[in-house]
């Protein structure tokens, strides 16, 4: 499912918990302060903008941000008489018939990525109850990580023999678009000083993949116009070359050296020198005994 889908598969669970007619799920890093990723839901694509547009001079967003993961509704923060004759409800929500509005937000301060989750009512003798706010409440950072796994889910293609991967997708600058929380793990383990919200190292090229120190591999790969990270623990495989480690995957496969030259356009004695090669390096003697290393590094 891609993410989009995900999102709008997601809102439609919540409204079987509370009743609403339009939401918008937005998400994006503070550094930025804008909508990254944004998924609108019963109102026109537009809307996200013009939202956007009352950061400033929009009570409702304060409040959620100096409470975050508590939902508060526009009738907490400004009284009805106040909120329906103000420029800020005639500019953003009349001309779109939202009435009654609930927010509760997400920070992970660690990353600096923001997540704001507003639902929509038409009717406006409607509002939202004190019950509904607390179940909205209750399902916002599972909202959140779910929708994270799924994304990574989406657009991550694990790298065979390798060891467990953790994802994060970042621009040029460092800066944080989606993140799994074990990246941020990893990263705090290998650079203790690091306080967070960009990568504590200057972006690596496409295409890079190696260690980039504190026990860490890292591989670069380009998606659109921002890139995607997976980090992983440094393992004994690393200390082989490329070739090395493509002939050992395969005779952990049960390829003949034979077999193996051909795939790898190699003569079988080539292969041989490669697999004993990696032999001395790991410490091993035998295809069985490399076998059971390789999988215990996988597992």
């Amino acid at each position: 499912m891609a993410p989009e889908n995900f999102r709008r598969w997601a809102l439609q669970q919540l409204r079987a918990l509370i009743p609403f007619d339009a939401a918008i799920w937005g998400s994006g890093n503070r550094q930025i302060a804008r909508f990254q990723n944004v998924t609108v839901d019963g109102l026109p694509p537009d809307f996200a903008r013009a939202l956007e547009s009352t950061a400033r001079d929009n009570p409702l967003f304060r409040e959620v941000q100096d409470h975050w993961g508590e939902p508060v509704a526009m009738s907490d923060v400004l009284s009805d008489r106040k909120f329906y004759k103000s420029d800020l409800y005639q500019r953003a929500f009349k001309p779109y018939g939202v009435e009654r509005i609930l927010s509760s937000g997400n920070m992970e301060q660690r990353s600096g990525l923001q997540t704001l989750l507003s639902i929509y009512r038409f009717d406006r003798e409607r509002d939202f109850t004190e019950q509904e706010k607390a179940i909205q409440g209750q399902v916002l950072y599972h909202l959140i990580a779910s929708a994270s796994h799924a994304f990574f889910l989406t657009i991550s293609r694990p790298k065979s023999g390798v060891r467990r991967e953790w994802n994060a997708v970042c621009d040029r600058t460092g800066v944080f678009h989606e993140v799994e929380l074990k990246f941020m793990d990893l990263l705090e383990q290998a650079f203790p000083n690091w306080s967070g919200q960009r990568l504590p190292f200057d972006m690596p090229p496409v295409d890079f993949s190696g260690e980039i120190g504190g026990g860490l591999c890292l591989r670069v790969e380009p998606l659109g116009d921002v890139f995607l990270l997976h980090l992983r623990e440094s393992g004994p495989l690393d200390e082989l070359t490329q070739r090395e480690r493509d002939v050992v995957l395969q005779v952990c496969e049960g390829l003949s050296a034979k077999a193996i030259g051909r795939n790898l356009d190699l003569a079988p004695s080539t292969v041989s020198t490669h697999l004993y090669r990696a032999y001395r390096k790991l410490g091993v003697e035998s295809r069985t005994n490399l076998a059971k290393l390789v999988k215990s590094l996988r597992d």
